[in-house]
């Protein structure tokens, strides 16, 4: 399978495990060994399995092979690999949702071997041997140990053919199969970690249903690659989102906040509040501790009439929790901003505009004359709309709706807000 492939068919996997678990609800991991190697038995040598057992150092410019494999001309000769990986990154507490298996695979020629048939079948076993304890070794030592370790215990699968590539010039690396390690291999890193076992092994045999077939490949060591997703045992929680105001002008500062509980202790390393899907503003903590504490920011807008927004937090822990819990589904709703007019509070009384509510009446004066009138619900649906052209105007207000502002608009075009 080449490497294109192998990328949509993970890609595939993670959406359909961000539809199933939501966006808060796992972490991908890439994890390449530790260690890696293979054993190598050739029958009536007077040897046990010469082994060879590397030490892995992260480069992955150059590799050590593993060859896995049997050949049956002469004195009958097998190869079975090993590799190991570190599972201290994943939290003991977490959920193992998935795992699997990237192998990259060498060309013909990539080593000198002992293949006639640059292809096989791999059994991929588990193995309860710590490779830790043999590496590393370059063929120097004999042992069946991790040789015959190699081909037994759990077995988490057979692969389909996996062939080498013929082409010559193309060094490092060449081709690259996935495997599926399936829900065996799942709860068994589930039970490692979960009882302080900070390492997993695998074995991979050769093999043939012919039983006689001369078949191998060549695997690079330290770009072997476990895949696994993770639910994080964490949960923290979003309360009490609010707005103040909820409506104003350009000139307003708008208040966004909300509370973050984390009852594990887990900071967040980013909290934000998402304003019409495009503006990003980060929050601040303004009360409490970071664990559990009041996260706000100030804000003012340029572009009128509604807005909608959201908080997404990401914490130490890596889980993402948002609010509301299905956003961007669903988004709150506020504020409703006008052209920097200022909003006139009730009974306020300035030199050219005066606005009194009594007995169910507005009453409204202005030096200027009044040329319409629109009063708003509280959902910002019009619901009166009058014309005047009038200094002085009274308007009755027996409406059942709870009313959130009123709209006042001159004559000479300038435009006042109040609340009701």
């Amino acid at each position: 399978m080449k490497k294109s492939l192998i990328v949509i068919f993970i890609t595939a996997f993670i959406l359909s495990v961000v539809n199933l678990y939501g966006d808060r609800m796992y972490v991908e991991k890439d994890i390449i060994p530790t260690y890696y190697g293979y054993s190598y038995d050739i029958n009536w040598d007077g040897h046990d399995a010469y082994l060879y057992s590397y030490v892995s150092d992260f480069d992955t410019s150059l590799s050590h092979p593993i060859l896995v494999g049997t050949d049956y001309d002469n004195a009958n000769e097998w190869g079975r690999g090993h590799v190991q990986f570190d599972l201290s990154s994943i939290p003991s507490d977490a959920t193992i949702l998935y795992a699997g298996l990237e192998l990259y695979v060498g060309y013909v020629g990539q080593w000198s071997d002992e293949w006639d048939s640059h292809h096989a079948r791999i059994k991929i076993y588990s193995m309860w041997r710590n490779q830790a304890d043999y590496s590393p070794h370059d063929g120097d030592v004999y042992t069946y140990d991790l040789f015959d370790d190699a081909d037994d215990g759990v077995l988490y699968g057979t692969t389909g053919y996996i062939t080498m590539d013929s082409q010559f010039d193309k060094y490092f690396p060449s081709d690259t199969s996935y495997f599926d390690l399936g829900g065996d291999f799942v709860d068994s890193v589930q039970s490692r970690i979960a009882s302080g076992i900070d390492w997993i092994g695998l074995g991979f045999t050769h093999y043939d249903p012919n039983n006689d077939w001369d078949e191998g490949v060549d695997l690079f060591g330290k770009l072997t690659k476990l895949h696994i997703v993770y639910q994080p045992a964490d949960a923290p929680i979003l309360l009490n989102p609010s707005i103040l105001p909820d409506s104003g002008d350009t000139n307003t500062y708008f208040k966004y906040a909300i509370d973050y509980v984390d009852s594990s202790g887990y900071v967040p390393d980013t909290a934000v509040c998402i304003i019409d899907d495009t503006i990003r503003i980060p929050l601040v903590l303004s009360n409490g501790s970071a664990a559990n504490g009041n996260y706000s920011v100030k804000t003012t807008f340029s572009d009128t009439g509604w807005h909608n927004y959201y908080f997404r937090f990401v914490n130490s822990y890596g889980n993402i929790v948002l609010y509301p819990s299905d956003a961007p589904n669903t988004k709150l709703t506020g504020p409703f901003v006008e052209y920097g007019l200022g909003i006139e509070e009730n009974g306020s009384l300035k030199n050219d505009f005066t606005w009194r509510i009594r007995d169910n009446y507005l009453s409204i004066r202005g030096s200027m004359r009044i040329e319409s009138v629109d009063i708003f619900s509280l959902n910002g649906s019009k619901i009166i709309h009058g014309d005047y052209n009038s200094k002085n105007i009274i308007i009755p207000l027996k409406i059942s709706n709870k009313m959130l502002f009123c709209k006042v608009n001159f004559t000479d075009g300038r435009q006042k807000l109040i609340k009701i």
